[in-house]
């Protein structure tokens, strides 16, 4: 089953793994969602997106919107579709190989991901604005 029409709002979020996080499971997929008036303190990412190849789900109609940052020791907003189960920031000293990235046909196992509205995104502190890692096509239909 998908989680779907869900509102988060006002909400406060200190030193997690994500301010607001989507997957990395994500074979029910997710929909209708709305998130506003946020605030994350020293989180990991502020806004998360993870999955993999072979899980499959579609992601739909995401809306985020006025989300303050502050201290995120990684990236503002990660779209990661090579999810790899690694905590989001690496342990000092801690070495890390890249996923390896195959190019697969799309089937009933590729994730996607569509219609995610974001705007108003404040961060005072984070290692990058944004980090996206996977499919083009993907990517440019999350950025229009």
């Amino acid at each position: 089953m998908p989680t779907q029409d869900v509102i988060i709002r006002g909400c406060t979020v200190y030193a997690s793994h994500g301010g607001f996080v989507v997957g990395s499971e994500m074979s029910g997929g997710a929909k209708n969602i709305y998130v506003s008036n946020c605030t994350f303190v020293g989180s990991d990412i502020g806004l998360r997106f993870k999955t993999t190849r072979g899980r499959g789900g579609i992601v739909e109609n995401i809306f985020i919107k006025d989300i303050y940052m502050k201290d995120i020791p990684g990236d503002a907003v990660l779209f990661d579709m090579y999810y790899m189960g690694n905590d989001p920031v690496p342990m000092e000293g801690e070495k890390r190989e890249l996923p390896k990235v195959q190019m697969l046909p799309v089937d009933e196992t590729t994730p996607q991901f569509r219609n995610i509205n974001i705007s108003n995104i404040y961060c005072n502190g984070a290692k990058k604005a944004i980090f996206i890692r996977g499919c083009l096509k993907c990517m440019l239909k999350i950025l229009k």
